[in-house]
């Protein structure tokens, strides 16, 4: 493996300290190829089989909640504040939600104890109300019940269970998939890797002698054909830096990358948080949608939490035209379908070139098959004939033409 971590060193320094480490940087170019040495020692690893009869899988479409310009995660000075209320939005993450909810649940719990300092003394706790019941309400829940065990809380959602989220669609490999692309500058890409990092810290500390397991929380190792953006981003002080070398599958023969991140498994994680909240006394209130600001700001609690993403459409909830809907759609494959159950490893980073954008995560119960990327489409429609084409399209890779998966 030596060969390969040089290559890691001389990559990251090519990228530049302005790609990974969000400082400002010239970047580093010019350097010869090595020949690397093949990843795990030359270990092969068992390779998915896609069957493209229908029956074999089914097709998904989630929405994500994309924000130009980036996340929101701050108080609003100025919505609520005649009524004595106090709004905190958490909204916008894209194809991030689960990488940085962790880390935006700590900034919301830091503006929630600033609320209480300023409060007179001996008033006692204000009531909170946290609306959406995906990935980015539950954890500012738990981060709030995890500092204050007596705290009134409580989450209204529209949706009738965690299966009608948008959460629940996602791939759940750790990395700031999509809305990376709205951080251009050295300071916006600081803070973001900040959150990321205080995510990753944070789901270390919340889940840990054993409840990994648990919380369906893994570490896998994601191979690519090309290097990823978003993993880049992260920088080797919150993941590894990738090897490189001969990629470890029988017919994908030739170099490429192998990053080290997690799999934060959707269906397991969302139940679990969810029986959480029900052990902690944090009621759910399920079907039951705050569907414009009069309705939010009539609830009794003091402080509001909007963590909606599109649940509501943030664009007609608090008029936010820089949310928009960004389509895609997934192959979900049961590991009863012929395809190998401890493959235990994610495959991403598109085809050569990095278009179309190709896509696999095993999960615990099956294989996830991406993507699609349809900027401001909110279609929910599934089309039988593009969940074949993901399909067809990450087949070519694994049986080695990753320059013609189209």
């Amino acid at each position: 493996m030596g060969d390969a971590a040089t290559l890691s060193r001389r990559r990251f320094l090519r990228l530049g300290a302005a790609a990974i480490g969000g400082l400002a940087a010239p970047a580093v170019i010019g350097i010869a190829k090595v020949e690397a040495a093949p990843l795990r020692g030359g270990q092969i690893l068992p390779a998915p089989k896609f069957v493209l009869q229908p029956s074999a899988y089914r097709g998904v479409v989630g929405i994500r909640p994309h924000r130009e310009g980036g996340f929101l995660c701050d108080i609003d000075l100025v919505l609520g504040a005649a009524q004595g209320k106090h709004i905190i939005h958490n909204y916008g993450h894209g194809g991030a939600g689960i990488t940085l909810s962790f880390g935006c649940a700590m900034k919301v719990g830091s503006l929630v104890a600033k609320i209480i300092k300023d409060q007179p003394p001996g008033r006692p706790l204000p009531k909170v109300a946290i609306l959406g019941s995906g990935i980015i309400g539950l954890t500012v829940a738990k981060q709030l019940r995890d500092t204050y065990p007596v705290m009134k809380i409580r989450i209204l959602t529209k949706s009738a269970s965690i299966a009608e989220t948008t959460s629940i669609k996602a791939g759940g490999q750790f990395a700031p998939s999509g809305i990376n692309s709205e951080y251009r500058t050295a300071g916006q890409m600081k803070m973001l890797r900040g959150y990321v990092a205080d995510s990753l810290t944070r789901i270390k500390a919340a889940f840990h002698d054993g409840s990994y397991q648990k919380y369906g929380i893994r570490e896998r190792k994601n191979y690519t054909v090309e290097p990823v953006a978003d993993l880049d981003l992260c920088g080797p002080d919150i993941l590894p830096l990738p090897n490189e070398g001969g990629l470890p599958f029988t017919n994908l023969r030739r170099e490429g990358y192998e990053y080290s991140t997690y799999l934060i498994d959707p269906p397991i994680f969302l139940a679990e948080l969810v029986r959480e909240m029900g052990r902690k006394q944090v009621p759910i209130l399920w079907s039951h949608e705050v569907r414009d600001i009069p309705s939010m700001l009539a609830l009794p609690e003091t402080i509001i939490i909007n963590c909606t993403g599109l649940g509501s459409n943030a664009r007609a909830f608090i008029n936010d035209d820089k949310v928009k809907p960004v389509r895609g759609a997934l192959a979900v494959i049961p590991y009863d379908q012929g395809t190998p159950a401890n493959l235990k490893y994610f495959f991403s980073g598109g085809c050569v070139g990095g278009s179309p954008i190709a896509y696999m995560f095993s999960r615990n119960a099956d294989i996830v098959v991406g993507g699609s990327y349809d900027y401001d489409n909110s279609d929910t429609t599934v089309d039988p004939a593009e969940i074949k084409r993901l399909l067809f399209r990450m087949n070519q890779i694994f049986i080695g033409n990753p320059d013609m998966c189209v």
